[in-house]
């Protein structure tokens, strides 16, 4: 995982790229805002991006 790049896709909103980084995959361990000099709070974002995700792409399921 790029959690920075993820971070990147989260602020232009870009799910697509988001989607790419496979930010489904991550598991919100904490250890990239652990390790993350810049004391940036990865994981808040990642979990913030997974839920853009899964909002975009139920917005994009046919409605009934």
């Amino acid at each position: 995982l790029q959690p920075v790049e993820i971070r990147n896709a989260f602020i232009a909103k870009d799910t697509d790229r988001a989607i790419k980084l496979n930010v489904m995959s991550c598991v919100e361990c904490g250890l990239c805002s652990h390790s993350c000099p810049s004391r940036i709070e990865l994981t808040q974002c990642m979990k913030n991006t997974k839920r853009l995700v899964k909002f975009k792409l139920a917005q994009a399921q046919p409605k009934k």
